[in-house]
């Protein structure tokens, strides 16, 4: 785990380029509502910034919107300079998150799953062909049939 300045320097880079990103910049390439900045590290020297980001859609509008954020990498990092008070701003780069899209590939199996066996996913967690299920009736019985008083 980094220091606190580091992580006050991370969550405030994640701000502003995340304000950056969805009112500053015009490029058609870059759609705001499906990029998430999952998270940003920042080296021990603090030279260098990598700004994780998680873009729904195919892997072409990944591409497509890596390809425009390191184009605008200079602006972000001005507007970054400009809103931290660091002495060196951090240099800043993009890279594709990828825990996020195994996150959510895991999640799109899961309700494939659900589809496929829906008596696996039931509410209550009892199924009727579990034999280790009991119902609450015959549980009753049960604990009658034991007990010598009754």
């Amino acid at each position: 785990m980094g220091s606190f300045r580091i992580l006050k320097i991370e969550s405030l880079i994640r701000r502003v380029v995340s304000e950056a990103i969805a009112f500053r910049l015009e490029d058609p390439r870059i759609e705001p509502l499906t990029i998430t900045i999952t998270r940003v590290e920042v080296s021990r020297d603090k030279q260098h910034a990598t700004i994780f980001i998680h873009v729904r859609g195919n892997d072409a509008a990944l591409r497509r919107t890596l390809s425009a954020l390191s184009h605008a990498s200079g602006l972000l990092q001005r507007t970054v300079a400009q809103q931290i008070n660091v002495r060196h701003c951090p240099k800043l780069s993009f890279e594709e998150d990828i825990a996020a899209k195994r996150a959510q590939e895991t999640y799109e199996l899961l309700a494939q799953n659900r589809q496929q066996y829906p008596h696996l996913f039931e509410e209550n967690g009892e199924s009727e062909d579990d034999p280790t299920s009991q119902s609450s009736e015959s549980a009753d019985t049960e604990e009658n049939s034991e007990d010598p008083t009754i």
